[in-house]
């Protein structure tokens, strides 16, 4: 049992690994571009 839990938290680490690394290289820029077009729009 003990083998299986830190399975699940390796697996769990690489998971949010992952989607952190597409947010930061993916979703992360097109975020502050949109941010920024809104800024200025906005004034």
């Amino acid at each position: 049992m003990a083998n299986m839990f830190a399975l699940i938290l390796v697996i769990a680490t690489l998971v949010t690994g992952i989607l952190w690394c597409v947010d930061k290289f993916f979703f992360a820029p097109k975020r502050r571009e949109r941010q920024a077009a809104a800024q200025a729009a906005a004034g």
